[in-house]
């Protein structure tokens, strides 16, 4: 049975390395009759207006739309949930109508797809290729390159200072 599928990605060919393994996988998925709608993150910046900005276009037979998103007013807290976001990908969800979400990671993206996938009662996968979900630098690493054993406050904090992420506590 033919689905329609709704793929979030941080990242997406041809301008970004990130999201290759889904460019195979979205295409291997339209060969076999499912219907692909990308999301991906295309740009960040950090003098952009901040209304949400996106461009529909194909590459390489697969529907992909791209942001643009605003670091003017990036936060911690808009590193998770973005409404400008949410409220875009709800509309896409209208439109698209998928039979299933897939979210790679939630990195750039937050949480924006899982939870327009909750309201409309979407079925979700949710593929971890980082750790997005609990280490707000992605990779449980300690600035000087020891393993983190997890989410511990004080040590978030000073993990994003010394890496001097694209958003402000």
């Amino acid at each position: 049975m033919p689905l329609r599928i709704l793929l979030a990605v941080h990242h997406f060919p041809p301008t970004r390395i990130g999201g290759a393994e889904l460019l195979r996988l979205a295409r291997w998925l339209g060969a076999n009759g499912h219907t692909v709608q990308v999301v991906c993150i295309e740009t960040l910046h950090a003098d952009a207006p901040d209304n949400l900005i996106w461009r529909d276009e194909e590459y390489q037979g697969v529907a992909v739309r791209r942001y643009a998103l605003s670091l003017a007013q990036r936060t911690a807290l808009l590193h998770f949930e973005n409404a400008l976001l949410e409220k875009n990908l709800a509309a896409l969800a209208e439109t698209f109508q998928p039979d299933v979400v897939h979210v790679i990671s939630g990195y750039l993206m937050g949480v924006a797809p899982l939870k327009v996938a909750f309201a409309h009662h979407i079925p979700t996968v949710v593929t971890l290729t980082d750790f997005w979900f609990l280490c707000p630098t992605l990779q449980l690493l300690r600035g000087d390159g020891a393993l983190c054993w997890g989410p511990e406050p004080v040590e978030c904090m000073r993990c994003i200072a010394d890496e001097r992420r694209a958003f402000r506590l």
